[in-house]
């Protein structure tokens, strides 16, 4: 079995724009966040799960 990686069809500009609504939320309401840093969590959700198909997809073909 051999294993490649996936060409990576995500865009750049889909993990950038995941990640500007956090760090603009982050920014406007400081002490918030500062206070209570997991309500960020939601937010970064949709920017972690588009990294994490970039980063760890493959795929195997198997021989018969």
């Amino acid at each position: 079995m051999k294993t490649y990686k996936a060409k990576k069809k995500i865009k750049s500009w889909m993990l950038i724009a995941s990640m500007i609504l956090p760090v603009a939320l982050f920014f406007f309401g400081q002490n918030t966040f500062i206070e209570k840093p997991f309500i960020l969590l939601p937010v970064l959700s949709p920017f972690l799960l588009l990294l994490w198909a970039y980063l760890d997809t493959s795929y195997a073909i198997e021989k018969k």
